[in-house]
């Protein structure tokens, strides 16, 4: 269940704009609930790895959480009230116009490679950094389409070897039939039913 928590904001994100119900409050208020569930996910599946160290104590199950609330209240700080300064006084009129969406795409990246490894050893996820990194940038609009017009060729060839990587190869294919492997396929099938029905 956990696992599948998370709600695809970047799927509600373009059904919303395509539909022209991004700037509505109907639609605020669902790109906010989605960034909540996912930022709700992102805490569940660091407590899901606390409890698979030997020693399992409170503390393992609290510093997932304040290193998250830490996080994102401190660098929720920096994205509205710093990084567009930044961006906007420094960085960006110093540069030639021309490259100004390659050093923005840059940027981002940077703090991707930066913000990852320090959610992480803050007791929290790699995950939760790299939402951050992108919340660094929640004031530059243009930032989303950008990073899709730059990443759209090779995000799909992405998203396959990581499927292949993770979780195709996670189970070898003499397994497939075995009891265990169904009944557990079954039951994660059971929760992506439950999704769609609490959908509608």
């Amino acid at each position: 269940g956990a696992a599948i928590a998370p709600t695809s904001m970047g799927i509600a994100y373009n059904i919303l704009k395509q539909g022209h119900l991004l700037n509505t409050p109907v639609g605020q208020l669902i790109i906010a609930a989605a960034i909540l569930d996912d930022i709700i996910a992102l805490i569940l599946l660091s407590e899901i790895k606390a409890l698979t160290k030997e020693d399992v104590s409170v503390s393992a199950f609290l510093v997932p959480i304040f290193a998250a609330l830490g996080l994102l209240i401190g660098f929720g700080f920096l994205a509205i009230f710093v990084v567009p300064r930044i961006v906007h006084q420094i960085i960006l009129p110093n540069l030639r116009p021309e490259i100004h969406q390659t050093v923005t795409l840059a940027m981002v990246f940077i703090l991707v490679l930066a913000l990852s490894p320090l959610a992480y050893y803050a007791g929290s996820s790699y995950l939760l950094g790299c939402f951050i990194a992108g919340m660094c940038f929640c004031t530059e609009h243009l930032v989303h389409n950008l990073w899709v017009k730059q990443t759209k060729q090779c995000a799909r060839w992405l998203l396959r070897i990581f499927f292949a990587s993770t979780i195709a190869f996670e189970i070898p294919v003499e397994h497939f039939g075995d009891p265990n492997v169904i009944r557990n396929a079954f039951l994660i099938f059971l929760c992506i039913v439950g999704k769609f029905i609490t959908g509608f």
